[in-house]
């Protein structure tokens, strides 16, 4: 690729992965399975959801009901946090609303990275289709998730 195809990439990549979202309940759900993996090697989330709607109740314990391959991902994040003496706390309540930052050193390590070199395989097949294309066709690819979640954020959905 020549150097604006990867300054205009680039672009891409600190537009959609710069924005540190504030928490969600699907948040809680899915690190909250990635906490009882890591803390208790189990996939009850019982201590780490309360509070949350996001979840699946199913004998008398508390389940994600998300697919649990993100939060599978988000286990080396999420031990390299812990083992640094900075991990999430336990509780969702206590993690900071409007933005916390482990939160999204753990979402930049899974979704973020995954979702980078989804743009660079893109950009590069488009190369190889027609050259010369790839920086375009992988900032439309890019740019798409990165303005939808800038309109969500000021929305305040």
């Amino acid at each position: 690729m020549a150097r604006a195809e990867l300054a205009l990439l680039a672009l891409v990549a600190v537009s959609a992965l710069s924005a540190v979202n504030i928490a969600n309940p699907q948040d809680i759900s899915r690190l909250g399975l990635t906490q009882a993996l890591g803390r208790d090697g189990a996939v009850r989330i019982d201590r780490y959801a309360s509070g949350s709607f996001d979840k699946a109740v199913y004998g008398g314990h508390t389940y994600s009901d998300k697919a649990p391959g993100m939060s599978v991902l988000a286990l080396l994040p999420y031990e390299a946090e812990r083992a640094a003496g900075r991990p999430l706390p336990a509780h969702a309540s206590a993690w900071h609303r409007e933005g916390d930052l482990r939160l999204w050193v753990i979402r930049l390590l899974t979704g973020g990275l995954a979702f980078i070199a989804a743009v660079l395989l893109v950009a590069g097949e488009a190369n190889r289709l027609a050259p010369g294309t790839g920086a375009a066709v992988g900032a439309t690819f890019g740019w798409r998730p990165s303005l939808s979640r800038s309109r969500r954020r000021r929305s305040g959905t």
